[in-house]
């Protein structure tokens, strides 16, 4: 078994404020509040992509933001919405609250897609204000502020090829060779992240090597010691 694991932060959009604004134009006389209300923020999903195996993509960005919703404006008009934000996990990640431990999601099975933090409401403008009493409200509601969370990712895989019972300075050698081997008949794709330079291998290599045709014809391969 392969446990991978990753901490990240992710923030949803915040809502954009309602609009103050009133109605001016020539020939009407007395114009009302015309504020716009303000845009949905984005959303924060997590979607699974059948190409990722590991999660050394989230060890090198850890912060991770949808948009903000856009302001109304005026002539009621609303504001724009925010982009919801997809991340790209593997197959088999459980989503955790890292201050809790509470498994959020689980993208296994059909749970191919699932949003995991919604964006802030837009806030509405001063034309839902008015009243008889008061027909020329100079106030807006704000947007729902942005929701903030730090989770854990994990990821455990079954491993292609597993190396047991060797020191690691004989791993190291043996591994070399085994790579060497396949190389010989058959061009090899490496990991950069996991694995910068195939000329020079750790004492213990873990994660994913691609093997090929061809840059369109490739198959993996995930290494466990």
């Amino acid at each position: 078994m392969f446990a991978d694991s990753a901490r990240i932060f992710i923030k949803s959009g915040k809502g954009g404020d309602g609009h103050v604004s009133f109605r001016r134009e020539k020939y009407v006389p007395d114009g009302g509040p015309d504020g716009g209300d303000g845009g949905k923020g984005g959303d924060i999903i997590f979607q699974i992509d059948e190409g990722m195996n590991t999660l050394n993509d989230f060890r090198h960005k850890r912060k991770y933001a949808a948009e903000n919703g856009e302001e109304g404006k005026k002539r009621n008009c609303h504001g724009k919405k925010g982009a919801d934000l997809i991340i790209k996990v593997p197959a088999g990640t459980i989503i955790r609250d890292a201050a809790t431990d509470k498994v959020i999601a689980d993208m296994s099975g059909d749970n191919k897609r699932q949003t995991v933090l919604t964006g802030g409401k837009g806030g509405l403008g001063n034309q839902h204000f008015a009243t008889s009493s008061m027909q020329a409200p100079k106030y807006a509601q704000p947007g729902q502020e942005a929701i903030e969370l730090e989770v854990r990712l994990e990821l455990k895989v079954i491993a292609d090829v597993g190396l047991v019972g060797f020191p690691p300075q004989l791993l190291s050698v043996r591994l070399s060779v085994c790579l060497w081997w396949i190389s010989v008949s058959r061009e090899v794709w490496w990991d950069p992240k996991s694995f910068p330079s195939p000329s020079r291998p750790p004492a213990i290599f873990r994660g994913p090597v691609w093997f090929g045709w061809g840059p369109t014809k490739m198959w993996g391969l995930l290494i466990k010691d």
